[in-house]
Protein backbone atom coordinates (compact mmCIF):
# COMPACT_ATOMS: atom_id res chain seq x y z
CA UNK A 1 0.00 0.00 0.00
CA UNK A 2 2.86 2.37 0.88
CA UNK A 3 4.40 1.85 -2.58
CA UNK A 4 1.12 2.66 -4.32
CA UNK A 5 0.75 5.91 -2.39
CA UNK A 6 4.37 6.81 -3.13
CA UNK A 7 3.93 6.04 -6.83
CA UNK A 8 0.79 8.20 -7.04
CA UNK A 9 2.59 11.05 -5.24
CA UNK A 10 5.58 10.87 -7.59
CA UNK A 11 3.33 10.82 -10.67
CA UNK A 12 1.38 13.81 -9.36
CA UNK A 13 4.57 15.83 -8.95
CA UNK A 14 5.82 14.80 -12.40
CA UNK A 15 2.53 15.87 -13.98
CA UNK A 16 2.63 19.20 -12.13
CA UNK A 17 5.94 20.14 -13.78
CA UNK A 18 5.21 21.51 -17.22
CA UNK A 19 7.22 23.02 -20.05
CA UNK A 20 6.66 26.73 -20.61
CA UNK A 21 8.26 29.06 -23.15
CA UNK A 22 8.20 32.65 -24.35
CA UNK A 23 9.65 34.73 -27.19
CA UNK A 24 10.37 38.46 -27.28
CA UNK A 25 11.66 40.80 -29.96
CA UNK A 26 12.30 44.49 -30.26
CA UNK A 27 14.53 47.32 -31.38
CA UNK A 28 16.73 49.40 -29.09
CA UNK A 29 17.92 52.90 -29.87
CA UNK A 30 20.33 55.35 -28.26
CA UNK A 31 18.74 58.60 -29.35
CA UNK A 32 18.28 58.27 -33.11
CA UNK A 33 21.09 55.72 -33.51
CA UNK A 34 20.47 51.97 -33.39
CA UNK A 35 21.85 50.53 -30.13
CA UNK A 36 24.08 47.81 -31.56
CA UNK A 37 25.83 45.08 -29.55
CA UNK A 38 23.64 45.57 -26.46
CA UNK A 39 23.37 42.57 -24.08
CA UNK A 40 19.80 41.29 -23.67
CA UNK A 41 18.61 38.44 -21.44
CA UNK A 42 15.29 36.61 -21.13
CA UNK A 43 14.87 35.45 -17.53
CA UNK A 44 12.25 33.60 -15.47
CA UNK A 45 12.26 35.26 -12.05
CA UNK A 46 11.70 32.95 -9.11
CA UNK A 47 11.19 33.51 -5.39
CA UNK A 48 12.38 31.54 -2.41
CA UNK A 49 15.14 28.98 -2.72
CA UNK A 50 14.56 28.46 -6.47
CA UNK A 51 17.12 30.59 -8.38
CA UNK A 52 16.13 32.63 -11.43
CA UNK A 53 16.31 30.74 -14.74
CA UNK A 54 18.17 32.19 -17.73
CA UNK A 55 15.91 31.29 -20.66
CA UNK A 56 17.91 32.95 -23.47
CA UNK A 57 20.49 35.66 -24.02
CA UNK A 58 22.10 37.49 -26.89
CA UNK A 59 23.05 40.86 -28.34
CA UNK A 60 21.32 43.39 -30.55
CA UNK A 61 22.42 43.45 -34.19
CA UNK A 62 23.73 46.45 -36.16
CA UNK A 63 20.14 47.74 -36.49
CA UNK A 64 19.59 47.50 -32.71
CA UNK A 65 17.19 44.57 -33.19
CA UNK A 66 17.02 41.39 -31.15
CA UNK A 67 14.95 38.20 -30.92
CA UNK A 68 15.08 35.87 -27.92
CA UNK A 69 13.19 32.64 -27.33
CA UNK A 70 13.49 30.19 -24.46
CA UNK A 71 11.73 28.07 -21.93
CA UNK A 72 11.93 25.97 -18.80
CA UNK A 73 9.99 23.35 -16.87
CA UNK A 74 8.29 24.71 -13.74
CA UNK A 75 5.53 23.65 -11.38
CA UNK A 76 4.14 27.20 -11.26
CA UNK A 77 3.66 29.76 -14.01
CA UNK A 78 6.88 31.42 -15.15
CA UNK A 79 7.39 35.13 -14.51
CA UNK A 80 9.36 36.29 -17.56
CA UNK A 81 11.39 39.48 -17.70
CA UNK A 82 13.62 41.06 -20.32
CA UNK A 83 16.82 42.54 -18.94
CA UNK A 84 18.87 45.03 -21.00
CA UNK A 85 22.45 46.06 -20.15
CA UNK A 86 23.69 49.21 -21.89
CA UNK A 87 25.79 52.38 -21.69
CA UNK A 88 23.51 54.77 -23.60
CA UNK A 89 23.46 58.27 -22.05
CA UNK A 90 25.60 56.95 -19.20
CA UNK A 91 28.10 59.66 -18.36
CA UNK A 92 28.90 61.66 -15.25
CA UNK A 93 28.47 65.40 -15.01
CA UNK A 94 32.28 65.69 -14.83
CA UNK A 95 33.24 66.32 -18.42
CA UNK A 96 31.29 63.41 -19.85
CA UNK A 97 33.33 60.67 -18.18
CA UNK A 98 31.70 57.25 -18.52
CA UNK A 99 30.24 55.77 -15.33
CA UNK A 100 31.57 52.40 -14.17
CA UNK A 101 29.54 49.35 -15.13
CA UNK A 102 26.43 49.28 -17.30
CA UNK A 103 22.89 50.50 -16.87
CA UNK A 104 20.54 47.58 -16.14
CA UNK A 105 16.91 47.96 -17.22
CA UNK A 106 14.23 45.33 -16.54
CA UNK A 107 10.94 44.94 -18.41
CA UNK A 108 8.22 42.64 -17.06
CA UNK A 109 6.70 40.60 -19.89
CA UNK A 110 2.95 39.85 -19.86
CA UNK A 111 1.97 36.31 -18.94
CA UNK A 112 -0.36 36.08 -21.94
CA UNK A 113 2.72 35.55 -24.14
CA UNK A 114 3.77 32.41 -22.24
CA UNK A 115 3.15 29.16 -24.14
CA UNK A 116 2.65 25.83 -22.39
CA UNK A 117 5.12 23.75 -24.37
CA UNK A 118 8.77 23.79 -25.42
CA UNK A 119 8.27 26.11 -28.41
CA UNK A 120 6.53 29.49 -28.01
CA UNK A 121 3.57 30.08 -30.31
CA UNK A 122 3.36 33.83 -29.60
CA UNK A 123 6.02 36.55 -29.62
CA UNK A 124 5.95 39.67 -27.44
CA UNK A 125 7.03 42.61 -29.63
CA UNK A 126 8.23 45.45 -27.41
CA UNK A 127 8.57 47.78 -30.40
CA UNK A 128 11.33 50.43 -30.43
CA UNK A 129 12.69 51.73 -27.14
CA UNK A 130 15.02 54.72 -26.76
CA UNK A 131 17.56 53.84 -24.06
CA UNK A 132 18.34 57.52 -23.40
CA UNK A 133 15.30 57.46 -21.11
CA UNK A 134 15.65 56.99 -17.38
CA UNK A 135 13.71 53.95 -16.16
CA UNK A 136 12.10 53.35 -12.77
CA UNK A 137 14.01 50.83 -10.64
CA UNK A 138 16.95 50.98 -13.05
CA UNK A 139 20.08 49.40 -11.65
CA UNK A 140 23.76 48.97 -12.46
CA UNK A 141 25.74 45.87 -13.29
CA UNK A 142 29.49 46.00 -12.99
CA UNK A 143 30.22 42.65 -14.63
CA UNK A 144 27.81 41.68 -17.40
CA UNK A 145 28.21 38.04 -18.33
Amino acid sequence: MYRVVLAVAVLSVCNAVRDQSIAVRGRLLCGTTPAANIRVKLIDTDTGPDPDDLLAQGYTDAKGEFMLSGGTAETTDIDPILRVYHDCNDVTGLGGVAKPGSRKVTFVLPGKYVTYGKQPTKTMDIGSINLELGFMDEGREFIVS
